[in-house]
């Protein structure tokens, strides 16, 4: 067995990391509630086109990172 030297060694931290690749989808899906959220009132219009426009600006960013991830390295 490997001696844990720091947090990157865990073997959750790995399963963890490797499933951040899901943030593309978590931040659509948020995009899907808040239409939810217009629909039944819950939120105003103007609410909703914040909202919505500043997770277009984060699912931009994702793409981006996916596409360039070289340029995220340390």
């Amino acid at each position: 067995m490997a001696k844990i030297r720091k947090h990157q060694d865990l073997k959750v931290f790995q399963m963890t990391f490797d499933g951040a690749s899901d943030a593309e989808t978590e931040a659509a899906e948020t995009q899907v509630w808040l239409d939810f959220a217009l629909k039944c009132e819950y939120i105003e219009e103007q609410t909703h086109a914040d909202l919505y426009q500043r997770y277009d600006y984060i699912l931009g960013k994702l793409v981006n990172m996916s596409r360039a991830p070289e340029q995220w390295k340390l």
